[in-house]
């Protein structure tokens, strides 16, 4: 089977998160990725990659997309030390940030 995913992968998400492959779509029966088997009377779907859009840019790169109910957790932490020549002055902290997305 091929490593990752392709375009038109067919599988459900288990309790944990994971993606649990049943079949490639696009790809034939006899197709290497499909060798634990396609449903009865399956025919590949066609599709052709000149139909899409790709001058849409629906999220900026470096956004985060989250789905809903999606916890997420940020840990940030700041030090400080003496330098040879300079006062004694020594400092820490660290930070927290719990935020949920509803």
């Amino acid at each position: 089977m091929v490593a990752g995913w392709r375009t038109g992968d067919v599988g459900h998400i288990t309790q944990d998160g994971h993606f649990h492959f049943l079949f490639n779509a696009l790809a034939s029966a006899d197709d290497p990725v499909n060798t634990k088997g396609v449903p009865e009377h399956f025919e590949p779907l066609e599709f052709d990659m000149n139909n899409i859009r790709k001058s849409v840019n629906y999220h900026k790169p470096g956004d985060l997309i989250y789905s809903i109910g999606t916890k997420r957790y940020g840990l940030g932490a700041d030090v400080s030390t003496q330098l040879v020549g300079i006062p004694a002055k020594g400092g820490g902290g660290i930070e927290l940030k719990f935020e949920e997305n509803r």
